[in-house]
């Protein structure tokens, strides 16, 4: 079988997932073009196949592109978020732990990359890489507490956001406030192998940008 997206294992539907109908096919080799973004799906079609006897390839370079380029639609919703304000659902084991915030849909949009990685089970660490690019808004629980988001320490180039509590990255275009609502930890927290972090932001724009 050639499919150009990983077969889904997710047990948490009713229905029988695309693994499990493969191998009680008794189909021998898959060849698999893109592993699926999909915090409840990543790698864990090919895990299951592979734990049946399934024999697992993946498509050459040059084909894999291509499935990448075909599913991109579909798997930009685990990588970027578009929207003043909104939420979403990704890994942050994949991709780096990036997660690209914008305005609009507009390819010069103002956007943010934040970038998220593991810390424990109930919370996670926002990455900015070096100092004076993110902070952790100590004891706010809602976006409208934050009364000027550039009086924050941002001293810490990757501060622990609780979940409930809201981090803050900023750029030239301005801040994007980010709060965790939940996270699904990696295993050696106790996680069953679904890892995620759910999170809801509010974009603020600067007054003026600087020209370019």
């Amino acid at each position: 079988m050639y499919t150009t997206l990983e077969p889904c294992a997710n047990s948490r539907t009713l229905r029988a997932p695309c693994a499990k109908l493969i191998a009680d096919a008794g189909i021998a080799i898959v060849h698999i073009g893109q592993y699926d973004p999909n915090p409840q799906v990543n790698r864990l079609g090919w895990k299951y196949l592979r734990d049946h006897g399934v024999r697992l390839r993946d498509f050459p370079a040059d084909l894999r592109q291509q499935a990448r380029e075909a599913s991109e639609n579909f798997t930009r919703l685990f990588t970027n978020g578009v929207g003043m304000t909104a939420g979403a659902k990704f890994d942050f084991t994949t991709n780096g732990g990036r997660f690209t915030i914008s305005v609009d849909e507009h390819l010069n949009a103002p956007s943010w990359e934040t970038k998220w990685t593991n810390c424990d089970a109930s919370a996670i660490y926002l990455n900015g890489g070096v100092s004076g690019v993110v902070a952790l808004a100590r004891y706010a629980n809602e976006f409208d507490e934050i009364d000027d988001p550039d009086a924050l320490d941002y001293g810490d180039h990757s501060p622990r956001i609780d979940v409930g509590s809201i981090g803050v990255m900023r750029n030239h275009h301005g801040h994007v406030l980010c709060k965790v609502t939940a996270i699904e930890p990696t295993v050696d927290y106790g996680g069953t192998g679904h890892v995620s972090v759910t999170i809801r932001w509010e974009i603020r724009l600067a007054t003026s940008e600087p020209e370019v």
